[in-house]
């Protein structure tokens, strides 16, 4: 029964989050951009956005240093709104959920958009927002969590993309896929229950309470950010060949 509520509150709360605004990166749009402004020709530029960047011949630094720029900012941002958050007359939540939680996801969503593009994935927001791209974006959740089954899950899907071996990816995700998601909100069980209690103090000692989830928000993101950049580094999508 926890663990049922548990995924439908997770579900819940990604479709809430997938809907708000800036949520979708436009992938051509942000590759034109960032590898504009990094100096990259206008040849490169559009062989990035037709094949990936490491095709176009942007160099494995470059793709570093763009993604750590963008980890950097998203942890800025995400920190200020999440001590915000923990302020008297803090942002409004969805509902039920809390709003310090909304903010941080929106940011985690955003931000696997960008390191995905950058590290050759094709648009991972294309038709409907359905189950499915929630179960997407919370296997790149749980490889940012550390997870080593949520690692697999993303190394096959990289399969499932480029229509090699389908038959077998397809075949493990399915069976998978729900054990996978299981352990990923089971540890984010954890974190939400870990959330409620900081809220409590939050309310009791306001100024304190924003300052901690400004600390915890800052830690967590930045390692975060960096387990998924790591990852999606070894990954066939980011190698030339």
């Amino acid at each position: 029964f926890m663990k049922e509520t548990m995924t439908d509150f997770w579900y819940r709360t990604m479709e809430v989050i997938f809907k708000l605004p800036g949520a979708k990166i436009d992938r051509e749009k942000f590759l034109r951009e960032v590898l504009t402004k990094c100096g990259a020709t206008q040849e490169q530029v559009n062989n990035a956005i037709e094949t990936t960047p490491a095709k176009a011949g942007i160099s494995k630094l470059l793709i570093e240093d763009i993604s750590n720029s963008c980890i950097r900012s998203h942890k800025i941002k995400a920190t200020l709104t999440s001590a915000a958050a923990g302020l008297p007359g803090g942002l409004a939540g969805i509902g039920a959920i809390p709003a310090d939680f909304i903010q941080f996801y929106w940011h985690i969503i955003v931000l696997i958009q960008k390191l995905a593009y950058l590290h050759g994935w094709p648009d991972l927001m294309a038709g409907e927002i359905d189950r499915d791209t929630i179960s997407r974006f919370t296997m790149f959740i749980g490889v940012m969590l550390g997870l080593g089954s949520a690692k697999k899950g993303v190394a096959l899907m990289t399969e499932i993309y480029t229509k090699s071996a389908l038959t077998t990816a397809k075949k493990f995700l399915d069976s998978s896929i729900a054990k996978i998601i299981e352990q990923i909100l089971l540890r984010l069980g954890i974190k939400i229950g870990r959330e409620k209690i900081s809220k409590t103090i939050g309310i009791a000692i306001p100024v304190i309470g924003g300052a901690i989830f400004g600390i915890t928000t800052y830690n967590t993101f930045g390692t975060m950010g960096e387990n998924l950049r790591e990852h999606l580094s070894k990954l066939p999508f980011a190698v030339t060949y």
